[in-house]
């Protein structure tokens, strides 16, 4: 499903903007720069509707590092201070449109559906010139040969209605792919809508997939699309299959089959015309050989398997992968880091990643945060002792035993900072010492 950042500091427009969007959009909301910080860092929007007074920060201000980020995304500005100059000021920067306070939700309505419009032209015009080489709106990035049989297989199957499924690890970017497949094909111009199959509680499969009617059970004061329908003509991109319970698989394997949805309280059937890419962590044939998925599922999703290989299995991907990590970094968090050592990059290669492409991504912007030099050498990157038995999260920090007192505390401080983006007065709150303290421990780390 397609992402909408609602920020004002206003928590009532907030909501109100959440309820009127949530049918269409995944919606994320900020009311502060803490979670404008949070929102920002690994999500990409379609679409930003963004108050030009946020608090004591000027929109502006956000408008531009958000377009620093995903130069491509459509933000509208909302402000109760219109005047010709701000306007102006804000198109400049990269705004689409400005919208004024207290909002008519018909004219943004009208207005968000401009903006899709104009947003699917854009794409089209960025995506005749796509390669595969480069990563762009949704690259993915890598020149082994591992990673350009992906491209290979994203080329013969782009403009083929076929259902595909995506297997490999966590963090290996599976969603990338789907996302290359769609907006490469012939229904590029179309919803690409997903969804995490594993999160949908068994009692709501029917209302999530298929969507329900006026009354259909107590509080469903209006009818609801469901994902299938919201993907309608495009391509529906079922994450994490391998979770989904057999109640869920069996309601799933009728809409396949039928191509037609029945939507929960509903006399009639509903013709839909959805592409299917479904994408596992799981090895699905042995589920089905354990009982725990659906054969008859399984060989319907399955016409084109495409198998993304781990950040192991491809370790000479890894100085292009840092290279893009640290230019998001540098633009995230507003640094200037040059470059990365020889060194450094071969203790990263040394690594065992079990957290993929993620557990990277995290490791380079630790990195950059701690970096004083303009650039990133050894002692900029955390002791990489293999993780084979220890599972990898973000909230969670692996230390072994044996681990010297040191290195934990230093591990704890920069997870910690880490978490708080940077943030040292925080951090000193939660660690319960003080913020001077916390200064001169990373500067002792990293002089």
């Amino acid at each position: 499903m397609k992402k909408l950042f609602i920020i004002d500091d206003e928590k009532s427009i907030c909501n109100a903007l959440k309820y009127a969007f949530e049918d269409e959009y995944e919606v994320f909301m900020a009311n502060n720069m803490d979670e404008f910080n949070k929102m920002i860092k690994g999500n990409r929007p379609s679409l930003v509707l963004l108050d030009l007074r946020f608090g004591s920060i000027s929109g502006l201000d956000l408008l531009e590092r958000i377009k620093k980020i995903y130069p491509d995304v459509v933000v509208i500005i909302m402000t109760a201070y219109g005047t010709i100059e701000s306007s102006i000021q804000a198109i400049k920067k990269g705004a689409y449109d400005y919208i004024l306070k207290p909002l008519n939700l018909d004219d943004l309505r009208e207005l968000v559906k401009k903006a899709e419009q104009y947003q699917n032209i854009h794409k089209k015009i960025m995506l005749d010139n796509y390669s595969f080489e480069e990563e762009k709106d949704i690259g993915i990035i890598g020149k082994t040969v591992k990673v350009k049989k992906v491209y290979e297989m994203v080329e013969r199957v782009k403009n083929l209605d076929v259902n595909v499924l995506i297997q490999g690890e966590s963090g290996t970017g599976k969603e990338l792919v789907a996302m290359a497949i769609h907006y490469n094909g012939t229904r590029k111009d179309r919803p690409f809508v997903a969804v995490n199959c594993g999160a949908i509680p068994e009692h709501l499969v029917e209302s999530e997939l298929f969507g329900y009617e006026k009354g259909a059970f107590t509080g469903a004061n209006e009818s609801k699309k469901g994902r299938f329908e919201l993907a309608n003509k495009g391509t529906l991109f079922l994450d994490e299959i391998g979770e989904m319970n057999p109640y869920c698989q069996v309601k799933l394997l009728r809409a396949l089959q039928q191509r037609e949805i029945f939507p929960l309280g509903g006399t009639s059937s509903k013709k839909i015309d959805v592409r299917i890419i479904a994408a596992t962590n799981k090895d699905l044939s042995k589920e089905v050989e354990e009982g725990r998925f659906r054969k008859d599922l399984f060989f319907r999703l399955n016409v084109v398997p495409i198998y993304v290989p781990s950040l192991n299995e491809r370790k000479e991907d890894i100085p292009l992968l840092v290279e893009h990590f640290i230019k998001k970094a540098n633009l995230m968090y507003n640094l200037s880091i040059k470059e990365i050592t020889e060194g450094a990059l071969e203790k990263l290669k040394s690594h065992n990643y079990i957290g993929n492409i993620r557990e990277l991504e995290n490791i380079i912007y630790r990195a950059c945060i701690f970096s004083s030099k303009g650039f990133i050498d050894e002692t900029c990157i955390p002791d990489l002792s293999p993780l084979d038995e220890v599972y990898y999260d973000e909230d969670i920090i692996p230390i072994k035993l044996g681990t010297k007192l040191e290195e934990a505390e230093k591990q704890l401080i920069i997870n910690t900072l880490d978490y708080v983006d940077g943030n040292k007065a925080k951090a000193a709150r939660i660690l319960g010492i003080s913020e001077r303290s916390i200064h001169y421990k990373v500067k002792n780390y990293f002089d």
